[in-house]
């Protein structure tokens, strides 16, 4: 009876999972063949991806039939029920009419080559710009000494009344008058200095005479100056003299060329700022074969400085 209780399904139920018997392969069989019917059907739906071809599975049928011709030689192995095992030939190396891949290959990266040109440019510019430097300021420098603007004059007056004087002072082209100066003593020895200055940087310039007594040491307005026609009138204050010596002194603003000298002074004040800013974007723009030129002439002059020095302590 316990024979009778071991039925065919029991024994199926109870194989071990890596045993595939004819059945199986059926099954397996019958399950793909479903899909591709269903696809084949429509050309217009997307095509599910192909299998790969990789190797064949013997068949189960001719398996079957030759299981007892083989299995004497051995070639062909049952599983512990008797049922012929099917084998999976081929090469799993060898993808029958499917593409193959292959990793590009990284090529060598050719290296940058050094810009000389850049940097023979970067070299030459700040020689230049100091050589064109120095001989402007050696100019401007030279043709402002060339003529002075102020002019320097002693002229005498003479007095009808010994307190009143009045002179008219002949200018040349351009001039205009800065001040005259003029110092006496009176015959029981106290100072008397007279006194006027023409500021041209102002709107409305003081025009008064001044007269100084050293008994008084204050100053006292006596005359005035008239620019219209270059005229000074004054008398002098309980003081009295028949002549007088005054020191002129004349400025012409067209021979004066110091504004420009100090414009040129204000801008070499702006060059190292000029140049460390040159740097910074030959840099930036990644052109530093031209930074490294700019860089040279600098580092050849501290260089140079070094070695000087060190010469003189060494020769000392």
């Amino acid at each position: 009876m316990a024979e009778e209780g071991d039925s065919p399904d029991a024994e199926t139920d109870n194989k071990p999972f890596f045993a595939i018997d004819a059945e199986d392969v059926a099954e397996a069989a019958a399950a793909t063949s479903i899909p591709a019917t269903i696809a084949s059907t429509s050309s217009t739906t997307v095509q599910p991806p192909q299998p790969m071809v990789m190797g064949t599975l013997s068949d189960s049928s001719a398996t079957s039939q030759s299981a007892s011709a083989t299995g004497a030689e051995g070639e062909m192995k049952a599983n512990p029920w008797g049922a012929p095992t099917p084998q999976l030939t081929g090469d799993i190396n060898t993808m029958g009419g499917q593409g193959m891949f292959t990793i590009p290959t990284t090529l060598p990266q050719e290296q940058e080559r050094f810009n000389w040109g850049q940097y023979g440019i970067g070299f030459v510019i700040p020689i230049i710009a100091v050589f064109l430097l120095g001989v402007g300021g050696e100019v401007l420098s030279g043709s402002a000494y060339d003529e002075d603007p102020w002019r320097y004059e002693e002229i005498s007056m003479q007095s009808g009344d010994n307190q009143t004087f009045e002179i008219q002072f002949a200018m040349n082209e351009d001039e205009v008058l800065e001040g005259f100066y003029s110092y006496f003593e009176t015959e029981d020895g106290h100072a008397i200095r007279i006194s006027y200055w023409y500021d041209n940087y102002v709107s409305t310039p003081d025009t008064t005479v001044y007269q100084y007594n050293d008994t008084s040491a204050k100053e006292t307005a006596i005359g005035t100056y008239y620019d219209s026609n270059s005229t000074a009138y004054f008398q002098l204050s309980d003081a009295t003299a028949d002549e007088l010596w005054l020191s002129v002194d004349f400025y012409n603003p067209e021979l004066d060329e110091y504004d420009s000298f100090d414009a040129f002074n204000t801008f070499l004040c702006f060059m190292p700022f000029i140049y460390l800013a040159s740097v910074i974007a030959a840099f930036v723009k990644g052109n530093k074969a031209l930074a490294y030129g700019l860089l040279t002439p600098f580092f050849l002059q501290i260089g140079l400085i070094i070695a000087f020095i060190l010469m003189l302590i060494a020769f000392w």
